[in-house]
């Protein structure tokens, strides 16, 4: 993360400074298989296993999308991931994933992970 709290994609790849690991989604838990639970039940015992473990985790936006998505372009961040807080997980499931178009760390990815790992 950079001094703002913005992720930064080519440092992770090169290995420079502390990654940060940022959890959403709850797929196991006390090896329990939990991806038939509801997204929102998922998030309700990963709240408690993030404030069990003080683990960083990404936040719910409810309700604001077009402003969400407006910030986070704003922010020159990645994008955004919609779900529904009604589905379990699984591959049938629809969730979308909607990129900001001018990101500016999404250039010169490919060629990030050929020099790493080509």
């Amino acid at each position: 993360m950079d001094s703002d709290g913005r992720p930064q994609f080519n440092d992770l790849l090169l290995g420079r400074g502390d990654p940060v690991y940022v959890v959403f989604d709850l797929l196991f838990y006390e090896r329990e298989d939990i991806r038939s639970l509801l997204l929102k039940e998922r998030r309700a015992i990963l709240d408690q296993v993030a404030k069990r473990y003080g683990l960083q985790k990404s936040e719910l936006f409810i309700g604001c999308g077009k402003s969400l998505y407006q910030t986070v372009c704003a922010m020159d961040l990645e994008g955004v991931v919609c779900k529904r807080l009604e589905d379990h997980y699984g591959p049938n499931v629809r969730w979308w994933k909607v990129p900001n178009p001018d990101y500016s760390q999404k250039e010169g990815r490919a060629e990030l992970f050929e020099r790493r790992y080509g």
